[in-house]
């Protein structure tokens, strides 16, 4: 499955608001969230923007509009932040796209790494979040993540980021072949752990499953491994907490 012949982009929303997932977490940025994924993950809190038949048809000029009309052209330099569904599944009508955002502002794309575009590594900063076990697409993120971990190598500002169940996050990670990540991810890259935030759980079970959470990656004896090579991020999701499930911020 793909859309990659596609002159103009199927947009879910755009919209500004405060980054609340990785290492950017607190960034007043711009999101465009695109429609079409190809992946089905069973704890998805995006369904809407899965199918692509939800979103509508825009070009390129048309999201730009929507891009300064939502940041009331004052925040001209606020990074616009690519997400989806997953934005890797068009092509060159979104590397234009990124060409035209990239005069004025930096551009993160945020993917799980099953689809790649040349594009890619003209982005400011990529976060690639691998779909485990729980997910459901583990055989596909074995097949596919490699390859794109190969492809961002040499650029200078990637990071990989596990969401995880909160009780048991190492035996999720040990899921996924150490073979497929490790000897690809370059050092000083970033490395995110986040809990799993299912869409039915309160504020208060959200902190709690943080707190547990954050006490198991320190006590992992592969957190001990890692952190000397990489810049390690224990977060929560930022917007569950302060804005639950509610779309647009």
């Amino acid at each position: 499955m793909n859309y990659y012949n596609f002159t103009e982009l199927y947009i879910s929303e755009v919209f500004q608001g405060i980054q609340g997932e990785g290492s950017t977490t607190g960034m007043p940025c711009v999101f465009i969230r695109v429609s079409g994924c190809d992946f089905e993950c069973t704890w998805c809190d995006t369904e809407y923007a899965q199918r692509r038949g939800n979103g509508k048809l825009r070009s390129r000029q048309h999201i730009r509009e929507e891009v300064a009309a939502v940041t009331h052209n004052a925040y001209i330099g606020i990074p616009a932040v690519l997400t989806g569904g997953n934005p890797c599944m068009y092509g060159d009508c979104m590397g234009k796209l990124i060409q035209k955002l990239l005069r004025t502002r930096p551009v993160i794309l945020e993917t799980q790494g099953s689809q790649w575009q040349d594009w890619v590594n003209t982005c400011s900063h990529i976060v690639i979040a691998p779909k485990l076990q729980s997910s459901g697409m583990l055989p596909h993120t074995q097949e596919s993540l490699p390859q794109f971990l190969n492809s961002v190598r040499q650029h200078p500002s990637v990071e990989l980021k596990f969401v995880l169940p909160h009780d048991n996050p190492w035996a999720e990670l040990a899921t996924l072949d150490p073979d497929v990540w490790r000897t690809r991810l370059r050092p000083g890259s970033t490395i995110t752990f986040q809990p799993i935030a299912l869409p039915d759980m309160r504020t208060d079970e959200l902190l709690t499953a943080y707190r547990a959470f954050q006490d198991i990656i320190y006590a992992g004896p592969l957190y001990a491994e890692l952190q000397p090579d990489y810049n390690i991020r224990i977060l929560p999701q930022l917007h569950r907490l302060v804005w639950g499930t509610q779309r647009g911020v």
